[in-house]
């Protein structure tokens, strides 16, 4: 089964790495790339996504916003934090916003691939409830 994810975060670069280490796995589907809150709720209006990897700092609203946002509207898609912020406020306020999973920035790649499938499980468990 694919995963379909779409990936939030302002950099650039940064987003093309993690998109070229989840699509070497095989079973994740890149469906859209965001640099803002604005993109972000634009690449989910047009993608039928499983998973969000979302970062907490976005230039023009904050990631915790944005969670909170797609947690109401997009009850289905798990998001996964993917962020430099190891403070534990931004844990617990992603977690409170509608994250399943968070990831530090400087966390190895299998953490990530990792959490993305637990928490594609775990919101595909719950679909199927």
């Amino acid at each position: 089964m694919t995963i379909k994810i779409v990936l939030a975060d302002d950099h650039r670069m940064f987003r093309e790495a993690i998109r070229a280490s989840l699509l070497a796995e095989g079973d994740f589907a890149i469906l859209a790339e965001a640099g803002s809150g604005r993109e972000t709720f634009a690449a989910l209006q047009q993608a039928a996504a499983d998973i969000l990897v979302l970062d907490i700092a976005l230039p023009d609203m904050s990631g915790i916003d944005v969670a909170q946002q797609v947690s109401r509207q997009y009850p289905r898609i798990g998001i996964v934090a993917l962020s430099g912020y190891s403070d534990k406020l931004f844990i617990q306020e992603m977690f409170k916003a509608g994250a399943k999973g968070y990831v530090l920035k400087s966390a190895a790649t299998t953490e990530l691939l990792l959490s993305i499938r637990a928490v594609h499980q775990a919101t595909a468990s719950c679909a199927t409830s």
